[in-house]
């Protein structure tokens, strides 16, 4: 199987439970303290309310490092993009969010941008003889309590001019690549067809078979077969998405844009 062409960022998960084992056992150790002390063993509920306090306190530092982290990152994928002639905001205003949401609001559907232009994290844009090329990552949480999900989108929208054609959104055509549950769930609502019967192993396809047979050439299929779990791809309105259902870092964000870049020129 071939290596993917890139990989989600850390997402710190071993950090985090640290910090938060390590609270847990300083309020325990802090119970057995208060209770066994002569002095403090009478204190009853009190015992309670004085020992979580190193949980909430390592709760908070957990947080706290998160987003740390988190800002680190996205500056770095800053930094990066600066150097390859992007324009990049690391924090839009709600203006800016709904202008930028206006370009890309078409891939709602294929990318999951559920909750609108609120959850961007970060845009980008340069700009090209085609026209412009966009990148941004997108943020969302569902659930609630024990059940709660972070996700995370990071998207390249590209130019791409067709030969002799123009495809619309009307006919636009759609790919995603995703985990055997996900891909369980997308079964009934694929496009079976003779002509994408290679990918069918691998890919979940929607959408128009013209435009399908017109993005998927040698070079194209040879190229997504290096695709992770979690790569989707859009193609319509004379442009091509391409969406990865992760948070990354600066040098895989420069994987992903250059990928997205050589199936463009396929």
């Amino acid at each position: 199987m071939p290596v993917p062409a890139y990989r989600s960022a850390s997402r710190h998960t071993g950090k985090w439970l640290l910090i938060c084992f390590l609270g847990l056992a300083g309020m325990l150790g802090m119970m057995f303290l208060l209770s066994s002390h002569p002095t403090t063993k009478d204190w009853g509920a009190w015992i309670f309310a004085i020992a979580v306090w190193p949980f909430f306190i390592a709760l908070a530092l957990a947080v706290y490092l998160m987003k740390k982290l988190h800002r680190e990152r996205r500056q770095k994928i800053a930094d990066k993009l600066r150097t390859l002639g992007f324009r990049v905001t690391l924090e839009p205003s709600t203006e800016e969010k709904a202008a930028f949401y206006q370009r890309i609001e078409t891939f709602q559907r294929p990318a999951d941008l559920r909750q609108g232009p609120g959850r961007l994290c970060w845009i980008a844009t340069r700009d090209t003889p085609d026209g412009p090329t966009s990148l941004f990552e997108y943020e969302f949480v569902t659930g609630s309590g024990k059940s709660t999900q972070e996700h995370y989108r990071t998207v390249v929208v590209l130019p791409k001019k067709w030969p002799g054609t123009t495809v619309g959104w009307p006919n636009a055509f759609y790919m995603w690549r995703l985990g055997k549950i996900a891909r369980k769930l997308m079964r009934r609502k694929e496009t079976s067809d003779p002509a994408f019967a290679d990918l069918a192993k691998d890919w979940s396809i929607d959408g128009d078979i013209a435009t399908g047979q017109c993005f998927l050439t040698p070079g194209v299929r040879t190229g997504l077969s290096a695709a992770p779990r979690g790569e989707i791809w859009s193609v319509g309105g004379d442009v091509l998405c391409c969406c990865y259902q992760n948070p990354m870092d600066a040098n895989n964000v420069s994987k992903l844009l250059a990928r997205s870049e050589e199936i463009a020129r396929n």
